[in-house]
Protein backbone atom coordinates (compact mmCIF):
# COMPACT_ATOMS: atom_id res chain seq x y z
CA UNK A 1 0.00 0.00 0.00
CA UNK A 2 1.24 3.94 -0.17
CA UNK A 3 2.59 5.42 2.71
CA UNK A 4 0.56 7.92 4.90
CA UNK A 5 2.41 10.22 6.50
CA UNK A 6 3.50 13.73 7.49
CA UNK A 7 5.68 16.27 5.28
CA UNK A 8 6.49 20.17 6.28
CA UNK A 9 3.19 20.20 8.47
CA UNK A 10 1.08 18.39 6.07
CA UNK A 11 -0.31 14.69 5.86
CA UNK A 12 0.29 12.99 2.23
CA UNK A 13 -0.34 9.98 0.85
CA UNK A 14 2.36 8.54 -1.59
CA UNK A 15 4.03 5.72 -3.46
CA UNK A 16 4.44 3.31 -6.53
CA UNK A 17 0.77 1.94 -6.67
CA UNK A 18 -1.26 5.31 -8.12
CA UNK A 19 2.66 6.69 -8.49
CA UNK A 20 2.06 9.99 -7.12
CA UNK A 21 1.89 11.99 -4.05
CA UNK A 22 -1.65 13.41 -2.64
CA UNK A 23 -2.03 15.66 -0.43
CA UNK A 24 -4.99 14.96 2.44
CA UNK A 25 -4.16 18.00 4.90
CA UNK A 26 -2.21 21.37 3.84
CA UNK A 27 0.13 22.64 6.29
CA UNK A 28 -1.62 24.76 9.05
CA UNK A 29 1.42 27.07 8.44
CA UNK A 30 1.83 27.38 4.55
CA UNK A 31 5.17 28.23 3.14
CA UNK A 32 5.96 29.82 -0.19
CA UNK A 33 8.10 27.08 -0.96
CA UNK A 34 5.94 23.97 -0.67
CA UNK A 35 4.69 23.14 -3.72
CA UNK A 36 8.09 23.41 -4.84
CA UNK A 37 9.43 21.02 -1.51
CA UNK A 38 6.68 18.75 -2.79
CA UNK A 39 7.79 18.62 -6.58
CA UNK A 40 11.51 17.62 -5.37
CA UNK A 41 10.05 15.40 -3.19
CA UNK A 42 8.17 13.58 -6.24
CA UNK A 43 11.21 14.05 -8.66
CA UNK A 44 13.37 11.84 -5.82
CA UNK A 45 10.87 9.12 -5.75
CA UNK A 46 10.16 9.01 -9.43
CA UNK A 47 6.19 9.56 -9.36
CA UNK A 48 4.59 11.27 -12.44
CA UNK A 49 1.45 13.28 -10.34
CA UNK A 50 1.06 15.46 -7.63
CA UNK A 51 -2.35 16.21 -6.23
CA UNK A 52 -2.92 18.87 -4.02
CA UNK A 53 -6.42 19.51 -2.28
CA UNK A 54 -5.88 23.60 -1.43
CA UNK A 55 -7.96 26.35 0.08
CA UNK A 56 -8.96 29.46 -2.22
CA UNK A 57 -6.32 31.39 -0.47
CA UNK A 58 -3.71 29.28 -1.28
CA UNK A 59 -4.39 28.55 -4.86
CA UNK A 60 -2.05 31.03 -6.35
CA UNK A 61 0.90 30.23 -4.67
CA UNK A 62 0.68 26.48 -6.94
CA UNK A 63 -0.36 28.21 -9.78
CA UNK A 64 2.70 29.92 -9.89
CA UNK A 65 4.74 26.85 -9.76
CA UNK A 66 3.66 25.34 -12.63
CA UNK A 67 0.78 23.37 -11.23
CA UNK A 68 -2.60 23.10 -13.21
CA UNK A 69 -6.28 23.54 -11.06
CA UNK A 70 -8.27 20.29 -12.41
CA UNK A 71 -11.19 20.17 -10.24
CA UNK A 72 -12.88 22.60 -7.71
CA UNK A 73 -15.49 21.96 -4.35
CA UNK A 74 -17.16 25.04 -3.30
CA UNK A 75 -18.01 24.97 0.30
CA UNK A 76 -15.71 22.54 1.67
CA UNK A 77 -14.04 24.64 3.86
CA UNK A 78 -17.17 25.60 6.75
CA UNK A 79 -19.37 25.95 3.62
CA UNK A 80 -17.46 28.89 2.67
CA UNK A 81 -14.12 28.69 1.14
CA UNK A 82 -13.69 26.37 -1.95
CA UNK A 83 -11.11 23.31 -2.19
CA UNK A 84 -8.96 23.08 -5.65
CA UNK A 85 -7.82 20.52 -6.71
CA UNK A 86 -4.22 21.38 -8.29
CA UNK A 87 -2.20 19.07 -10.10
CA UNK A 88 1.95 18.72 -11.34
CA UNK A 89 2.60 16.38 -13.71
CA UNK A 90 6.42 15.01 -13.84
CA UNK A 91 5.57 13.20 -16.67
CA UNK A 92 3.19 15.23 -19.47
CA UNK A 93 2.45 11.79 -20.63
CA UNK A 94 0.68 11.24 -17.50
CA UNK A 95 -1.91 14.49 -18.58
CA UNK A 96 -3.06 12.65 -21.66
CA UNK A 97 -6.39 10.42 -21.41
CA UNK A 98 -6.69 8.04 -23.92
CA UNK A 99 -10.36 7.50 -23.28
CA UNK A 100 -11.63 11.09 -23.07
CA UNK A 101 -13.96 10.58 -25.50
CA UNK A 102 -15.47 8.06 -23.50
CA UNK A 103 -15.55 9.82 -19.87
CA UNK A 104 -17.27 12.82 -21.80
CA UNK A 105 -19.48 10.24 -22.61
CA UNK A 106 -20.22 8.58 -19.25
CA UNK A 107 -20.98 12.55 -17.98
CA UNK A 108 -23.31 12.99 -20.47
CA UNK A 109 -25.47 9.81 -20.06
CA UNK A 110 -24.84 10.33 -16.13
CA UNK A 111 -26.38 13.95 -16.47
CA UNK A 112 -29.39 12.65 -18.32
CA UNK A 113 -30.49 10.58 -15.15
CA UNK A 114 -30.15 14.08 -13.05
CA UNK A 115 -32.74 14.14 -10.24
CA UNK A 116 -34.28 10.65 -11.21
CA UNK A 117 -33.35 8.95 -7.65
CA UNK A 118 -36.43 6.60 -6.22
CA UNK A 119 -35.49 5.34 -2.86
CA UNK A 120 -35.66 1.35 -3.04
CA UNK A 121 -39.64 0.43 -1.28
CA UNK A 122 -38.62 -1.11 2.20
CA UNK A 123 -38.92 -4.43 2.75
CA UNK A 124 -37.85 -7.32 5.13
CA UNK A 125 -35.59 -9.01 2.68
CA UNK A 126 -33.65 -5.40 2.02
CA UNK A 127 -31.75 -3.87 4.77
CA UNK A 128 -29.69 -0.55 5.03
CA UNK A 129 -27.72 -0.42 8.44
CA UNK A 130 -24.53 1.48 9.91
CA UNK A 131 -21.97 -1.44 9.68
CA UNK A 132 -21.02 -2.16 13.32
CA UNK A 133 -17.20 -4.02 14.73
CA UNK A 134 -19.41 -7.46 13.97
CA UNK A 135 -19.76 -6.52 10.26
CA UNK A 136 -15.76 -6.41 9.90
CA UNK A 137 -15.14 -9.68 8.79
CA UNK A 138 -18.27 -9.68 5.91
CA UNK A 139 -16.68 -6.70 4.91
CA UNK A 140 -12.82 -7.33 4.39
CA UNK A 141 -14.78 -10.22 2.13
CA UNK A 142 -16.75 -8.38 0.06
CA UNK A 143 -13.87 -5.17 -0.53
CA UNK A 144 -11.30 -7.85 -1.26
CA UNK A 145 -13.70 -9.81 -4.04
CA UNK A 146 -14.48 -6.38 -5.44
CA UNK A 147 -11.35 -4.01 -5.86
CA UNK A 148 -8.15 -5.98 -5.84
CA UNK A 149 -6.51 -3.03 -6.03
CA UNK A 150 -6.92 0.38 -3.99
CA UNK A 151 -5.57 3.38 -2.81
CA UNK A 152 -6.31 2.85 1.23
CA UNK A 153 -6.51 -0.74 2.70
CA UNK A 154 -10.61 -1.24 3.22
CA UNK A 155 -9.04 -4.92 2.92
CA UNK A 156 -7.94 -4.66 5.71
CA UNK A 157 -9.85 -5.70 9.35
CA UNK A 158 -7.53 -3.43 11.06
CA UNK A 159 -7.61 -0.46 9.07
CA UNK A 160 -11.43 -0.89 8.80
CA UNK A 161 -11.42 -1.44 13.03
CA UNK A 162 -9.51 2.11 13.56
CA UNK A 163 -11.48 3.96 10.98
CA UNK A 164 -14.48 2.85 12.24
CA UNK A 165 -13.53 4.39 15.69
CA UNK A 166 -12.29 7.36 14.28
CA UNK A 167 -14.16 9.68 11.56
CA UNK A 168 -14.97 7.11 9.05
CA UNK A 169 -18.79 5.35 9.49
CA UNK A 170 -19.10 2.79 7.18
CA UNK A 171 -23.02 1.55 5.87
CA UNK A 172 -24.04 -1.80 4.37
CA UNK A 173 -27.10 -3.20 2.28
CA UNK A 174 -28.08 -6.94 3.90
CA UNK A 175 -30.20 -8.75 0.98
CA UNK A 176 -31.87 -12.02 2.66
CA UNK A 177 -29.08 -11.35 5.73
CA UNK A 178 -26.19 -11.74 3.35
CA UNK A 179 -23.72 -8.69 2.97
CA UNK A 180 -24.08 -7.19 -0.61
CA UNK A 181 -23.00 -3.83 -0.61
CA UNK A 182 -20.96 -1.24 1.11
CA UNK A 183 -20.14 2.80 1.45
CA UNK A 184 -18.42 4.88 3.69
CA UNK A 185 -18.43 8.28 5.03
CA UNK A 186 -15.65 10.13 5.60
CA UNK A 187 -16.13 13.11 8.02
CA UNK A 188 -13.78 16.07 8.52
CA UNK A 189 -15.63 17.40 12.06
CA UNK A 190 -13.29 20.44 11.28
CA UNK A 191 -14.12 21.40 7.79
CA UNK A 192 -17.98 20.52 7.55
CA UNK A 193 -17.25 18.24 4.76
CA UNK A 194 -17.85 14.61 3.86
CA UNK A 195 -16.43 12.16 1.28
CA UNK A 196 -18.95 9.56 0.14
CA UNK A 197 -16.42 6.68 -0.65
CA UNK A 198 -15.83 3.14 -0.92
CA UNK A 199 -18.52 1.86 -2.78
CA UNK A 200 -18.92 -1.31 -3.17
CA UNK A 201 -21.49 -4.27 -4.37
CA UNK A 202 -21.15 -7.46 -5.18
CA UNK A 203 -20.59 -8.37 -9.29
CA UNK A 204 -24.10 -10.57 -9.08
CA UNK A 205 -26.03 -7.92 -7.22
CA UNK A 206 -24.96 -4.60 -9.46
CA UNK A 207 -27.85 -2.75 -10.67
CA UNK A 208 -29.96 -3.20 -8.25
CA UNK A 209 -30.02 0.18 -7.22
CA UNK A 210 -27.92 -0.63 -3.82
CA UNK A 211 -25.26 2.02 -3.87
CA UNK A 212 -27.90 5.29 -4.79
CA UNK A 213 -29.94 3.48 -1.33
CA UNK A 214 -26.61 3.75 0.63
CA UNK A 215 -25.93 7.42 -0.54
CA UNK A 216 -29.28 8.30 0.54
CA UNK A 217 -28.91 6.68 3.65
CA UNK A 218 -25.59 8.45 4.72
CA UNK A 219 -26.86 11.75 2.95
CA UNK A 220 -29.69 11.52 5.89
CA UNK A 221 -27.18 10.59 8.64
CA UNK A 222 -24.69 13.30 7.66
CA UNK A 223 -27.60 16.26 7.33
CA UNK A 224 -28.33 15.33 11.27
CA UNK A 225 -24.70 16.23 11.95
CA UNK A 226 -24.89 19.15 10.73
CA UNK A 227 -22.08 18.77 7.97
CA UNK A 228 -22.63 21.70 4.66
CA UNK A 229 -20.71 20.24 1.93
CA UNK A 230 -21.10 16.09 0.56
CA UNK A 231 -18.14 15.47 -2.45
CA UNK A 232 -17.16 12.11 -3.96
CA UNK A 233 -14.57 11.21 -6.02
CA UNK A 234 -15.70 8.66 -8.70
CA UNK A 235 -14.19 6.60 -11.57
CA UNK A 236 -14.53 8.14 -14.45
CA UNK A 237 -15.33 5.50 -16.63
CA UNK A 238 -18.10 3.69 -14.30
CA UNK A 239 -21.88 5.06 -15.80
CA UNK A 240 -23.73 3.66 -12.77
CA UNK A 241 -21.38 5.51 -10.37
CA UNK A 242 -21.52 8.95 -11.53
CA UNK A 243 -25.26 8.14 -12.46
CA UNK A 244 -25.66 7.54 -8.50
CA UNK A 245 -24.56 10.87 -7.70
CA UNK A 246 -26.28 12.75 -10.66
CA UNK A 247 -29.24 10.95 -9.73
CA UNK A 248 -29.37 12.85 -6.45
CA UNK A 249 -28.09 15.99 -7.46
CA UNK A 250 -24.29 16.39 -7.15
CA UNK A 251 -22.69 19.04 -9.46
CA UNK A 252 -19.23 18.21 -11.94
CA UNK A 253 -16.45 19.50 -10.04
CA UNK A 254 -13.67 18.34 -12.62
CA UNK A 255 -11.40 15.42 -13.76
CA UNK A 256 -8.69 14.46 -12.39
CA UNK A 257 -6.62 12.68 -15.43
CA UNK A 258 -4.89 9.34 -14.71
CA UNK A 259 -5.19 9.97 -11.01
CA UNK A 260 -5.92 6.28 -8.90
CA UNK A 261 -5.00 3.11 -8.76
CA UNK A 262 -8.44 0.89 -9.04
CA UNK A 263 -8.28 -2.86 -9.57
CA UNK A 264 -5.27 -2.82 -11.15
CA UNK A 265 -4.66 0.00 -12.64
CA UNK A 266 -4.45 3.48 -13.04
CA UNK A 267 -7.89 5.41 -13.76
CA UNK A 268 -9.41 9.04 -14.10
CA UNK A 269 -11.45 10.01 -11.32
CA UNK A 270 -14.43 12.59 -11.50
CA UNK A 271 -15.26 14.96 -8.50
CA UNK A 272 -19.14 15.52 -8.00
CA UNK A 273 -20.51 17.76 -4.78
CA UNK A 274 -23.30 18.76 -3.12
CA UNK A 275 -23.94 22.14 -0.56
CA UNK A 276 -26.57 21.48 2.24
CA UNK A 277 -26.07 24.97 3.31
Amino acid sequence: MDTIERFHDSLIQHGKSSNRIYVMEYPSSMKDDYPLRLKEFSAENGYTKIVCKIPSCYKDCFLQNGYIEEAIIPGFYLGNEAAHFLCFYGDPLRQIEEMKHKYEQVKQIAEEKRGSFQPLVATREIQVEKCTPQDIPAMVDLYRLVFPSYPFPIGDAQYLYETMHDNIEYYHVKKGGQMVALASAEMSFQYKNVEMTDFATLPTECGQGFAGELLHRMEQDMQEKEIYTFYTIARAISIGMNATFTKQNYTFGGRLPNNTDISGHIESMNVWYKNNR
